[in-house]
């Protein structure tokens, strides 16, 4: 298997050009991070803020990049994101007073289209049956995460 070595946050194949997230720290501190809820009103607004946040930065482009990742590490990558994301959102839904099931599927299904856009674009390139594909790929890793 691969080798990689821990660099600010990113794990980096020592053979090799490939970069992944490293979770290692996630693994000492809460998966709900700084949530501080203003108001009621307001919370479901709140969620919706730090799952972008947390998406954002676990789906960055480098971890996508075709000179930094192979599609392999690519769609690992993305999942490994929205596996994170999924957790975080549970985690933080267990503090909301109410869950609006209908606004957090359509919280989920953004989340997943923008994690299948951004590797797709980075990827494809112009190859549209390559974009297609990865777009499929990555809504349905991300609906299974």
């Amino acid at each position: 298997g691969q080798v990689f070595f821990s660099w600010c946050g990113l794990l980096v194949g020592a053979q090799g050009p490939l970069v992944q997230k490293d979770y290692s720290a996630c693994a000492r501190r809460s998966v709900i991070g700084d949530l501080r809820f203003g108001c009621a009103r307001a919370t479901g607004m709140v969620l919706a803020a730090k799952l972008r946040q947390t998406i954002h930065v676990r789906c960055h482009p480098i971890f996508v990049d075709p000179c930094l990742a192979d599609e392999r590490t690519a769609l690992l990558n993305v999942y490994q994101g929205g596996t994170f994301a999924a957790l975080r959102l549970v985690a933080l839904s267990r503090h909301l007073p109410h869950v609006n099931e209908r606004f957090v599927a359509e919280l989920v299904r953004r989340t997943v289209a923008f994690s299948a856009g951004l590797l797709a674009r980075k990827r494809a390139q112009g190859d549209a049956g390559l974009h297609a594909r990865l777009q499929l790929l990555t809504r349905w890793l991300g609906l299974t995460a």
